[in-house]
């Protein structure tokens, strides 16, 4: 499990701007992209996709952010995660904690989601 993203330029659309944004933060493009849904927080629209990684994590190159790996439904669950970067165990985001977890649940239930 893996959250990238960005802000949607003026005049793009959320597609659009997904597959924009990860070549720019970790220099892949899956080979499809899913709409999950459309989370509205006070302040930020957050347009949710999901795609399969088909290559090693080990070869995304991290260009923006500070870290990069994938979760475990456990580190998920329990809203934090080890950063060799940082070095230390650092926390998910709550809004992506629950749009991770949302996420596993449809998995689960056998929803597409």
């Amino acid at each position: 499990w893996g959250l990238f993203g960005g802000h949607i330029e003026p005049n793009e659309t959320p597609e659009a701007a997904i597959w924009r944004e990860l070549v720019e933060e970790i220099g892949y493009t899956p080979p499809y992209l899913s709409q999950v849904e459309i989370d509205r927080g006070a302040d930020v629209v957050r347009h949710v996709f999901y795609g399969s990684l088909t290559v090693p994590v080990e070869t995304l190159t991290l260009q923006e952010g500070w870290d990069c790996g994938l979760l475990t439904l456990q580190q998920i669950q329990a809203g934090a995660a080890y950063s060799a970067i940082a070095g230390q165990t650092c926390p998910i985001g709550s809004a992506h904690q629950a749009i991770l977890l949302r996420f596993q649940q449809q998995l689960s239930e056998g929803r597409s989601p």
